[in-house]
């Protein structure tokens, strides 16, 4: 499943610089619906060996003080120091990172909601800023207007026209137009940057001017620019203009700039003019330095640079600027607001760059001054903390730098990613704990003197630091204390907040994902629709917030179903109708053609096949893949939907190769997206192998071998040996070597696996049976027959009890338990249960038939007429005309046991007299042996239905016990329905068709009819030739029991030739062991020597001759009658 999620709250963002301080909250509901919304795929398990201080350092936020203030200054000691690469330098190579910073830097954005922001700044009058902050600015005030004028006046009009493109660049900031702030900040540049004389020489040229003109009085200069009117000082428009009128040779605006310098008040007066007269160099130095007001527009133009990407030219302003600032600091260059703010954006930069090292090393500096200057309560201290958390995040996230598991005290870190989520924790809950503080010290809301507003905005403001205390622990699979951490937040914001208002609809659905991952679904539902029910009334019915809800909701529903049994039915209806009304929002909003309605199908399609549904399931996976085929653009998507739709297809033997084709494409995507070490990957190797074995080929099952064998190393890797997707692979693992003939393989794997279900899911459960079942089978195979059928016995019990008893699996079960009293030679009870499973799958398949017939999707068979049909026909009569309608017809047919109960009935014989082995019986059995073959639909089973070669399997089994207990007849009529399912079904050449014909010929070698048996182990022979091989054990049997008859029939020097064959396959084949190829071996030679034996006598050709004998002539080559009597049992191949 995807999930949808969007960046939307930025976090507080730094304060300070010394005008006014812009705080830009990125909370802006850009999308409110898809911030925080349940996680569909599950996390993987909490690393055991977690360390102490790790352990610690989550929870800081209840330690003692003093122990809390040494976690802190290990924080402060980690965050300051710098990493040296690999080379041994300090210095990061910035423009190595710089292209590799952006996905994981976004990665974290979108999971914790968190941004990092650097500050802009207004520049202007102090105490009017305040005012306009404040919202109290009245231009019309005389006072406002003075100090307006004042300031106008004191920093000339270029420095004021600057401030004012600042400050309309920082309004478009703060609208989120970076590209017009930019401009906006750099016409502000030019106009703080433009080219001065010098300080010293601009007073040579006064003085030199001054005693020219006046001898060197500057008394006389002054009284010169006043005129006479005795004022105490002029201001910048009157002296530029006294001082051009006397046609100085300088700039007047520079001059003024300069005698301004000294009490900075915007005008000049003699006092002024002499003491600069009499400035020294330091003082003249200090003139020509730049405005600080250049150096606050460069940061700002800095800010739009690292919003616009561009974090090297970012860097580069903040330097720039960082250095005015400090020359105009002064003394304070290191405590100074200006100074520490633009470190702080400085630090926000590395970020951004993703040199993690670099911006904590900053953020210590910067938190450490901000305390001593400002107090740890204040905003911006707790604001550096914040960005600390986030830049430890950050460096959790995208991890990949080997160096960074040596920490500084040059011990080594065996988590490092787990110690940057903890130092993370540790900055965020002393941001949280003085949040507190403040919230402690402030009056009660029952108060007079309370402020309501302010502890409002700060209860909301511990809300979100609670909301990302439980993402981290979130991060951390610490869900419990995520759900604690969620639950006082949302304490807060009901009390405060509107019940549709977007915060504390966010806050539900984090509650509500982690409630459902840590198992409490009944709390996740009710906060769930808490969330859809504020998404209505906020963005309306037909929204994508309301959508994603439902979306979420349907997911919600399908794990309630899935964990607790006995509300399956209402879980599921609720998932089905959620999902729909999701899919048909999603599809009116974004197109049928969105990948937003590829995944709502895919989730429908999951749960239509946990409803048992599975042609809706199909249709909505096929819509999924299809949709995400045409996008062609992620081949992650593609890779889920092929899998869901190939495991679903697998599982049904019609489209058994089709979802092998699309099992196997998932795979190739997810083994070069993900890797080999993929757990998705691995879930597709065991779909992909699970697939082959049903197959049921021996190449087939050796390359299902090897995909359920990497799948099971990588489930081992990732989940350990205790769990029950574990515990799967060793189940399919087991079923691979079944079918490759090593039971003894099988067992051990299958044991284990029975083992961890009855651990993890119950002695009884579905899972456990599958296990036990498949354990009996290996057990019989070994030749464990009583323990088998308590395996088996068990097994079915169970599933009857778990899935019915008109299921699949339970039919199978009592088939293999069928098999093994024909092993044990209790054939009456054999007969039973393989009777009544023989009654499930012929339910089975007629259901099968009908179902496909309803599916319009399914492609149907059109009627015709095979060559068996067209054959037994003919034999019977019938016209070609009337056949092929007769074919075409479709009829209700009865259950198949009340069908062949009634042909048996009229037909055959009663078992006791069909039963005897004198001659009588025997004769009789031949008789019937002779009847015409069995049509089609003589059998009452539709092939369409995919349990039809089954249900021939089951017929051939029942043949084999009635042969067994001498009931030939019956033998015969269910070898004749088999025969005729396999050829309709596989066709006439094939190793089903050969198998049937081989037990035809055993059939008719003990009813003594050596030519019939000839004819058909002939043509089971060159069946099994052409499908199973030449050297292949069914092969081998086939031409050891052609030998047989051969030699029945006289004709021991062919019969020869075939055994030879038989023992030369058996040669070549492993699985055959020493003790049968040597018994092939000696029949082989008995047959031989049977060959070369000659009596005329026998032949006929000479009549036997009687003699007086004396006592030695028996020591002369005589046989005795045992010996006479023990060859011709072995040619007769009894």
């Amino acid at each position: 499943m995807t999930q949808e999620q969007e960046t939307t709250d930025g976090g507080d963002v730094v304060g300070g610089l010394g005008g006014q301080q812009s705080s830009h909250s990125a909370r802006e509901p850009q999308s409110w619906t898809s911030r925080y919304l349940i996680r569909s795929d599950p996390g993987t398990k909490r690393s055991a060996n977690r360390s102490k201080v790790a352990s610690a350092l989550s929870s800081i936020g209840g330690l003692h003080s003093d122990k809390r203030n040494t976690y802190l200054s290990r924080l402060r000691t980690h965050m300051s120091g710098r990493r040296a690469n690999a080379n041994g330098q300090g210095e990061t190579a910035y423009h190595d990172l710089a292209d590799v910073m952006a996905h994981d830097f976004v990665d974290v954005a979108q999971n914790m909601g968190l941004s990092a922001d650097p500050v802009v700044q207004e520049i202007g009058e102090e105490s009017l800023l305040k005012l306009k902050k404040s919202g109290t600015l009245d231009p019309q005030d005389d006072d406002v207007i003075a100090a307006f004028k004042k300031h106008k006046a004191t920093i000339g009009k270029s420095l004021f026209e600057a401030e004012n493109t600042n400050n309309w660049g920082v309004e478009m900031y703060l609208l989120g137009d970076y590209n017009t702030a930019f401009d906006y900040f750099s016409q502000a540049l030019k106009l703080t940057s433009e080219k001065k004389k010098p300080a010293a020489s601009e007073l040579a040229v006064l003085k030199a001017f001054i005693q020219e003109r006046y001898d060197g009085s500057e008394e006389m200069l002054y009284t010169e620019l006043v005129r006479g009117e005795w004022r105490s000082a002029l201001g910048h428009k009157k002296f530029v203009e006294a001082l051009s009128r006397l046609n100085y040779p300088g700039d007047p605006g520079r001059v003024f700039s300069m005698l301004d310098s000294v009490a900075n008040d915007g005008k000049v007066s003699l006092p002024e003019l002499s003491s600069t007269l009499k400035a020294k160099t330091v003082r003249l130095n200090s003139m020509d330095r730049e405005p600080v007001q250049k150096g606050i527009i460069l940061s700002n133009l800095a800010c739009c640079s690292l919003q616009r990407g561009d974090v090297m030219s970012a860097l580069q302003n903040f330097r720039e600027a960082l250095r005015i600032v400090r020359r105009a600091a002064g003394k304070k260059k290191d405590s100074h607001d200006n100074v520490i703010t633009i470190m702080t954006n400085m630090a926000t930069a590395y970020i951004h760059l993703g040199d993690t090292e670099a911006a904590l090393h900053t953020l210590s500096v910067v938190l450490e001054r901000r305390e001593q200057s400002q107090g740890r309560l204040h905003e911006d201290a707790m604001t550096v903390l914040q960005l600390a958390g986030y830049a430890f995040l950050v460096k959790a996230n995208r991890f990949q730098i080997v160096h960074d598991r040596q920490r500084m005290d040059s011990k080594k870190q065996d988590n490092p990613v787990l110690v940057n989520y903890h130092f993370a924790l540790c900055a965020f809950k002393e941001r949280l704990r003085r949040q507190q503080t403040i919230l402690s010290t402030m009056p009660a809301l029952d108060s007079v003197l309370c402020d309501v507003g302010a502890r409002q905005q700060l209860e909301l403001h511990i809300a979100r630091s609670h909301e990302i205390v439980a993402e981290v622990h979130d991060k951390c699979e610490d869900l419990e204390r995520a759900r604690d951490h969620l639950m006082a937040s949302l304490q807060y914001k009901k009390e405060i907040l509107d019940a549709a208002d977007p915060d504390l609809f966010s806050t539900l659905n984090m509650y509500a994902s982690v409630c459902a991952r840590s198992g409490r679904d009944e709390e996740a539902l009710e906060s769930m629709s808490l969330a859809m029910r504020a998404s209505e009334e906020l963005f309306g019915y037909k929204s994508s917030a309301v959508a994603t809800q439902l979306f979420h909701l349907g997911l919600l529903h399908l794990r309630l179903a899935c964990e607790r049994k006995q509300r399956t039915t209402s879980a599921l209806h609720k998932a089905t109708e959620h999902l729909q009304q999701c899919l048909n929002i999603r599809a009116e909003l974004f197109g049928v053609e969105s990948e937003e309605v590829a995944s709502t199908a895919q989730l429908l399609g999951s749960v239509h096949f946990a409803t048992g549904n599975v042609q809706q399931a199909r249709r909505s996976f096929e819509k999924a893949l299809l949709i995400r085929v045409n996008q062609t653009s992620a081949d992650a998507t593609i890779a889920c939907s092929a899998h869901a739709l190939g495991s679903l297809c697998v599982r049904s033997p019609r489209r058994l190769e089709e979802g092998l084709m699309l099992l196997q494409k998932a795979a190739e995507i997810r083994r070069r997206q993900l890797g080999e070490g993929s757990l998705h990957l691995a879930e597709t190797l065991h779909e992909l192998g699970s697939g082959l074995l049903l197959r049921g080929d021996a190449d087939d099952a050796q390359e299902g071998l090897a995909h359920l064998s990497q799948a099971a190393s990588i489930r081992e890797q990732h989940l350990g040996k205790r769990s029950l997707t574990y515990s799967a692979s060793l189940h399919q693992l087991g079923q691979a070597h079944l079918l490759l003939a090593m039971p003894s393989e099988a067992k051990l794997y299958l044991q284990a696996s029975l083992a961890l279900r009855e651990k993890l899911v119950g002695k009884h459960s579905a899972q456990a049976a599958s296990s036990r079942a498949a354990l009996g089978v290996a057990l019989a195979n070994v030749g464990d027959l009583d323990t088998a059928m308590g395996c088996l016995k068990t097994a079915y019990r169970d599933r009857e009890k778990a899935l019915g008893k008109m299921h699949a699996l339970s039919a199978d079960t009592l088939y293999q338990v069928g098999l093994v009293l024909v092993r044990k030679q209790e054939s009456e009870q054999a007969l039973a249960a393989l009777t009544e499973a023989l009654k499930v799958f012929s339910f089975l398949n007629d259901a099968d038939v009908q179902a496909r017939l309803a599916d319009s999707d399914e492609e149907q068979d059109v009627p015709r007429i095979s060559e068996r049909t067209k054959r037994v026909q003919a034999k019977r009569g019938r016209g070609q005309a009337e056949a092929a309608k007769e074919s075409t017809q479709t009829e209700t047919r009865q259950s198949l046991a009340l069908r062949v109960f009634t042909k048996v009935k009229s037909k055959l014989l009663p078992t006791k007299q069909v039963g005897r082995e004198d001659g009588e019986g025997i004769s009789t059995a031949l008789g019937l042996l002779n009847e015409e073959e069995v049509c089609i639909e003589d059998t009452g089973v539709d092939i369409r239905g995919c349990h039809a070669p089954k249900l021939a399997l089951l017929m051939q089994t029942l043949a084999s016990v009635h042969m067994d207990l001498r009931e030939f007849s019956r033998s015969r009529y269910w070898l004749d329905c088999s025969c005729c399912i396999r050829e309709e079904v596989f066709g006439i050449v094939s190793k089903e068709v050969g198998e049937t014909m081989h037990q035809f010929g055993l059939l008719f070698r003990l009813c003594q009819d050596p030519s019939a048996a000839l004819s058909y182990f002939r043509k089971a022979l060159h069946a099994r030739e052409r499908t199973c091989g030449f050297i292949h054990a069914a092969t081998a049997e086939t031409c050891e029991q052609l030998a047989g008859v051969l030699h029945e029939l006289g004709n021991a020097e062919e019969a020869s030739i075939f055994m030879s064959k038989a023992v030369a396959v058996k040669e070549q084949i492993p699985s055959i062991t020493a003790a049968e190829l040597e018994q092939a071996r000696e029949k082989w030679n008995g047959l031989a020597a049977a060959g070369m034996e000659y009596d005329p006598v026998q032949m006929g050709e000479a009549l036997p001759h009687i003699s007086r004998r004396s006592a030695e002539s028996y020591l002369h080559g005589w046989k005795d009658r045992r010996s006479e009597n023990q060859n011709e049992a072995f040619r007769k191949g009894t």
